[in-house]
């Protein structure tokens, strides 16, 4: 209940280097948080009971923490070879079944070698090349130009014929054009019923792949490697970013608080997200306790930990009240523009330069 007065979102990147990961935020982010700066309400009360008095200023009294994320660290696997296999053998299974559908139209049957070049474009040629996070988006583009080139394939048409001036790309529709050219050249088939329909299939499940190959990451892949780094290291940017604010208290709701923003809480979902052992409780009970024991025990009585009484409304006149974990950095010796919070492998939290 706590007047809303600033938002912020902040991102730890590896500066100046492309780490080729699918994240929410870029190529390069290990770790994000959102959080709103906020103002303790005014309680006064008079003869007829409480009142909550306004405030006119913009100033914020604290910072209130609503999300701690690693897209890297979700998706982080001691084998993502085995990882991303498992994802292509299942996309094989559906490949196969969309090849068979096709194998049943009147205009396919006799397709002599189409469906085997076309599996072997797309399973070997075309996914390494979208899963390959060392290729740029133009070295990509022209890999993918190569392969039709080398398969005599260009120019590309439409269904009607005529020549399509744009060079085919490294994105889906690519496995579109590939089997549409192959088509024409081989079999002179230009359309057949349902063709949109099993291409995108075909198309969407390849783009599961390539999510899960981009997006799984090795623990020696980054240089955060542990739920409990990536929380401690955000913390530190929030910290430097509440002195650059002239803010000296962050606060983070309880677990139960940042769930029922996420999920119904009646729902299963929303049970599962707060049981002990759930990606949510290790990340804003386990991981934020211990990122917090270690700040403390670095910075000590610089930092003082506690609890904060947070109001939430539950109806329209009626409220309750909760307590969240409150760290007061007012006697931080903290300059953020003349020092920096270093980590433990010697990088720093620092703002980006605008």
């Amino acid at each position: 209940m706590d007047s809303e007065v600033g938002y912020q979102e902040l991102g730890i990147d590896v500066e100046g280097k492309d780490l080729g990961l699918m994240t929410h935020h870029g190529g390069s982010n290990l770790a994000h948080t959102r959080y709103s700066l906020r103002q303790n309400i005014t309680e006064s009360k008079d003869q007829f009971g409480t009142f909550y008095e306004p405030r006119f200023d913009e100033d914020a009294d604290y910072i209130l923490i609503e999300e701690l994320q690693s897209d890297v660290i979700q998706n982080m696997s001691d084998n993502p070879s085995k990882v991303i296999g498992e994802a292509t053998a299942e996309y094989r299974k559906e490949f196969k079944y969309a090849m068979e559908d096709i194998a049943f139209k009147p205009e396919f049957d006799m397709p002599g070698t189409l469906f085997e070049d076309f599996e072997d474009f797309v399973f070997n040629k075309y996914l390494p090349i979208r899963t390959n996070r060392k290729l740029s988006d133009s070295e990509a583009d022209k890999a993918i130009q190569k392969i039709f080139e080398d398969a005599d394939l260009l120019p590309v048409t439409n269904p009607f014929g005529d020549i399509l001036s744009v060079k085919p790309k490294a994105n889906l529709f690519a496995i579109k054009q590939y089997f549409e050219a192959m088509a024409k050249k081989k079999l002179n088939v230009y359309d057949f019923s349902g063709k949109d329909n099993i291409l995108g299939l075909v198309m969407d499940e390849a783009n599961d792949v390539i999510g899960k190959a981009r997006m799984t990451t090795g623990k020696k892949d980054t240089p955060i490697p542990k739920l409990t780094d990536s929380v401690r290291v955000l913390l530190q940017s929030v910290i430097a970013d509440a002195k650059s604010k002239g803010i000296d208290e962050i606060v983070l709701p309880p677990i139960e608080k940042l769930a029922a923003k996420r999920f119904p809480s009646d729902s299963k979902e929303y049970k599962a997200s707060i049981a002990k052992g759930s990606g949510f409780h290790n990340t804003y009970v386990v991981a934020f306790e211990k990122a917090l024991k270690q700040l403390k025990g670095e910075l000590g009585s610089q930092v003082k930990v506690g609890k904060k009484d947070l109001r939430y409304r539950v109806d329209i006149d009626k409220f309750e009240k909760v307590q969240g974990t409150s760290i007061n950095i007012k006697d931080l010796k903290l300059d953020p523009k003349k020092a920096k919070l270093r980590l433990n492998k010697g990088g720093l939290v620092q703002r980006p330069n605008a």
